[in-house]
């Protein structure tokens, strides 16, 4: 398991704009009662919930983080200006999946439309670079097509479709190759 992250901060500001700047922290508990808030908002709940207070999900996460679950990957808290913008979980590779793997990207309900998810999905990326043929992948539910768009918008492909069997879309953000 790699080494776990200090707080990292992430600059985004550009001339003449808000001050756009995210800091990514080891998700931890006391980041969990805001997340869980975030789950009163019925679209959110849909796609990542539901969420409860003694909920599996933050005992996993936290043992996640310090090697004692069976996945290696984690888990990060976003802040601006000392607020939980955005919450991402995401797997290393392994053998058997050869790309680090987006298992959740959450952004905070009064918080969208503002390229919050934009950002962090770019600063993930470049906090973990790709070493594989496929960089990143994502599975987006077939009841989720605002999370597709969001991703084609990002530049990632559409691997595969929804189908009955699967009931989801695979997304891979491939590194460019360069020559």
């Amino acid at each position: 398991m790699l080494e776990q992250p200090a707080k990292l901060g992430y600059m985004l500001s550009k001339k003449g704009k808000e001050d756009t700047s995210l800091t990514f922290t080891v998700f931890n508990k006391e980041d969990f009662s805001e997340y869980l808030s975030w789950f009163q908002d019925a679209e959110l709940n849909k796609q990542l919930g539901p969420m409860e207070p003694n909920d599996e999900w933050l005992t996993y996460t936290l043992n996640q983080q310090v090697g004692l679950q069976d996945s290696e990957g984690y888990t990060y808290s976003v802040f601006r200006h000392e607020e939980l913008v955005a919450v991402i979980a995401f797997d290393y590779p392994t053998e058997a999946v050869r790309a680090y793997y987006i298992s959740s990207l959450a952004v905070k309900p009064n918080k969208k439309g503002n390229g919050i998810g934009t950002q962090v999905l770019q600063k993930i990326m470049e906090l973990h670079p790709p070493t594989h043929a496929i960089d990143w992948i994502a599975f987006i539910q077939r009841n989720n097509p605002k999370a597709k768009l969001f991703f084609e918008k990002n530049g990632w492909e559409c691997i595969s479709d929804a189908t009955n069997k699967t009931d989801m879309w695979s997304f891979a953000f491939r590194k460019p190759l360069r020559y």
